[in-house]
């Protein structure tokens, strides 16, 4: 990871004023990211908001994975959505490029596993479904049972997925951008009505496309 993209939003709100342009001096009087691990391509850590006089700390959650030097897929418990990354996820990356002895390198977690014997395979599982049941125990019984049976669909398939293990080399890659939001925006702005507020909401959305065209 040696690139990145960051905006500056507007100062409505004491959330928004944690701008995402800040220099890394900046960011770190804004909370430092904790528990950051990097297994494979993937990035992940939390990010801490310091408390305000009118709120609370707050702790976010951020998964990156990358391939060939670039982001290709950003998660963030924020759940703000914009063109460009938010200031958590920015907070992340810098962190992982200027500490990078601070971020200690795993395996994709495919080749962990397989390092591991039966009984530590099924120790792990049980006790991530111990640590998450409320969150994983449907998924990890309906896996069970799609397993267990010889004519269900993913015992057709050689292997297994492996978020964290990259693509191919002969996969296309490319930056991160959510496209479903872009499109939801243009919509919302073309539903305002009114032709020259419309044009200028749509012309400064399309210079941030082409700003974040300039970097990939």
């Amino acid at each position: 990871m040696h690139s990145i993209l960051w905006t500056c939003p507007s100062h409505s709100g004491t959330r928004n004023k944690w701008l995402t342009c800040m220099t890394w001096n900046a960011v770190g009087h804004q909370g430092t990211p904790e528990k950051p691990a990097r297994a494979g391509f993937h990035l992940s850590g939390t990010v801490t908001e310091p408390a305000t006089a009118s709120e609370p700390e707050v702790t976010h959650k951020v998964a990156i994975s990358f391939d060939r030097c670039k982001i290709t897929s950003v998660t963030c418990g924020c759940g703000n959505r914009d063109i460009f990354y938010c200031s958590h996820v920015v907070a992340l990356s810098l962190y992982r490029i200027r500490k990078p002895e601070q971020v200690k390198l795993r395996l994709p977690i495919s080749e962990t596993l397989f390092q591991m014997n039966r009984d530590q395979l099924q120790k792990l599982v049980q006790y991530l479904i111990t640590a998450h049941h409320t969150e994983v125990l449907p998924t990890a019984q309906k896996l069970a049972d799609e397993i267990l049976s010889s004519n269900s669909e993913i015992n057709q398939v050689h292997g297994a997925p492996d978020p964290t293990a990259g693509a191919s080399i002969d996969d296309d890659n490319c930056w991160h951008l959510d496209e479903d939001q872009v499109r939801e925006q243009v919509k919302q702005f073309l539903s305002q009505g009114g032709y020259y507020g419309s044009g200028k909401q749509l012309n400064s959305m399309f210079a941030k496309v082409h700003i974040t065209s300039l970097y990939m």
